[in-house]
């Protein structure tokens, strides 16, 4: 009895490292195959949410571009073209004079000191000289263009781009001297605007430095810095052809000012939506694009619901009740009496008379009739 027990015993010891390691490859065959079971749910729940998250920034992309080129080309058809937008470049003689000179002087115009000055003439056209002028020998027949509209208001602007440099932060506060010059250069309005140049913290200019050196090296781009100004020298001036503009004269109030370009344009004087698109160009493009945007997306939404809708081929609709009496075959109308049936039927035709058939009495079924013999035929 033993015997068996011992034999199975000794047999099961033997056989236990095999089923230790069919056990334990089979757990890891599993561990694995679960392992690859969630790398792949992982990886395809990622690729969907991938590909969408491109999609929808493709679309975004798309949408936003084409509603910043609505808006752009609104913008273009509802705001006035510039009238003039011209360079300027000034012209700061020698100052030989003014670097030997050992006490401050006045900033004036004389011959001892030579302020930087623009003259910019206005009636060469919107596409002409750019201050220079043909030689007394040369004869040249031009006609005077006035680019300015009878009794309009526009707007002088002119804006500069400055130098970020020491010389130009020490010089501090100075003016800029604007001349609308008449015929025979006589002076129509005259203004006067302060500007300079503001000091900048070192890390800021460090930074910028840093930003702009890719440009510069790859693309030659000149990032230099530089600070912008725009300055409104004369709002709301009202042309007349009596005294019509013909030159804009520019002084700088200081010698030494460095400029690295400026321009002079002038507009018709905005108001409402216009003046807000203009004078805060950033704020309104981004709105109205976000709108435009916004529609866009409704009418696609729209589109979307009307390309996937079901149609319904084949399914009885109930009628409702217009359509019911539409379908309702038109009822004869009630008539008061039978004279107004005898007039309407007079109205509408000759006169009909009826007459009734009088015919002899039916027999009753009790009575029976006779009927006539047969006839005999003769034998012959």
């Amino acid at each position: 009895m033993l015997r068996p027990v011992k034999f199975l015993w000794s047999l099961v010891v033997a056989s236990w490292p095999i089923i230790v390691a069919h056990v334990h490859e089979s757990l890891l065959r599993l561990r694995r195959y679960e392992f690859a079971e969630i790398i792949s749910d992982l990886s395809s729940f990622s690729f969907r949410w991938i590909m969408r998250c491109v999609q929808l920034l493709v679309f975004a992309i798309l949408l936003l571009s084409s509603a910043s080129a609505i808006y752009g080309g609104f913008y273009y058809l509802i705001m006035p073209a510039k009238v003039l937008q011209r360079p300027l470049f000034f012209d700061y003689g020698v100052h030989s004079d003014f670097a030997q000179l050992s006490a401050e002087s006045p900033y004036v115009s004389s011959n001892r000191v030579h302020l930087p000055i623009a003259q910019l003439e206005l009636t060469t056209g919107e596409n002409g000289r750019d201050q220079w002028h043909y030689a007394d020998a040369v004869e040249v027949s031009e006609t005077k263009s006035l680019p300015l509209t009878h009794l309009t208001k526009y707007d002088v602007v002119l804006d500069f781009e400055f130098a970020q440099t020491p010389v130009n932060e020490h010089i501090g506060m100075f003016m800029v001297r604007t001349q609308a010059l008449g015929e025979g250069k006589t002076p129509l309005a005259t203004s006067a605007r302060p500007t300079f140049v503001r000091t900048s913290h070192w890390l800021v200019d460090l930074v910028a430095q840093f930003v702009w050196i890719v440009p510069t090296l790859t693309l030659g781009y000149d990032a230099a810095l530089t600070q912008h100004r725009t300055l409104v020298v004369m709002n709301g001036f009202e042309e007349r052809r009596v005294r019509a503009v013909e030159e804009i004269y520019v002084e700088l109030s200081h010698p030494r000012v460095q400029i690295v370009s400026a321009s002079v344009s002038i507009l018709a004087q905005l108001s409402g939506l216009r003046y807000l698109m203009y004078h805060w160009f950033l704020t309104t493009a981004i709105v109205a694009t976000l709108n435009i945007a916004l529609v866009q997306v409704f009418w696609c939404f729209v589109l979307y619901l009307y390309i996937t809708f079901p149609t319904l081929h084949g399914v009885d609709v109930i009628p409702t009740d217009d359509d019911q009496e539409q379908l309702l075959p038109d009822e004869p109308k009630e008539h008061d009496s039978a004279d107004d049936m005898l007039d309407e039927d007079d109205d509408d035709g000759p006169q009909v008379y009826e007459s009734e058939l009088i015919l002899p009495p039916t027999p009753k079924e009790s009575v029976r009739q006779r009927r006539a013999p047969p006839t005999q035929v003769p034998v012959s």
